[in-house]
């Protein structure tokens, strides 16, 4: 429908939501629903730059520390898969370390990168996830952020 003045369009969802939900259960769709109005939220701070590159082939660097925080709006725990390499901008291997109530772990990092890829849930409410290196600082000359270590091509997928 195309309102008098032609300014506002107006779309039925009804044929497009009953399409959705055919092939599943009430349940299936209650919980499709519930994840596409209350998405699992995630931030990054605490010395992490800005998203750069495409969406191919991303990354996100971050001074010595930075923190990762996930926000579960919902009531119920969330299961997720979390995929990324971490790397540095030397060949001289560096001790990584994550922690938090989600997960920790410990890898050695250089600038060929190191993956990780962890499985865990996530409780209601907000979850921080604590990045920590002593490698060396990158030079880059013409950048006044402190460039230690980045986060190439993170990927979160909810579970079932």
């Amino acid at each position: 429908m195309v309102a008098g003045n032609q300014r506002y369009v107006f779309y039925a969802l009804k044929d497009y939501r009953n399409n959705l939900k055919r092939g599943g259960s009430e349940d299936e769709w209650e919980e499709r629903k519930e994840k596409a109005l209350h998405p699992l939220l995630l931030s990054w701070s605490g010395g992490f730059s800005s998203l750069e590159g495409t969406q191919e082939n991303n990354w996100r660097w971050c001074s010595h520390e930075g923190v990762l925080v996930f926000h579960n709006p919902t009531a119920r725990p969330r299961k997720v898969e979390v995929a990324m390499t971490l790397a540095t901008g030397y060949e001289e291997l560096a001790d990584m370390v994550i922690s938090g109530d989600l997960f920790a772990e410990k890898l050695r990092v250089n600038s060929r990168g190191s993956p990780l890829k962890k499985a865990f849930i996530v409780p209601p409410g907000r979850h921080e996830v604590k990045f920590r290196t002593g490698a060396k600082r990158s030079e880059a000359l013409s950048d006044p952020r402190t460039l230690v270590f980045r986060v190439n091509n993170f990927h979160l997928q909810e579970l079932n």
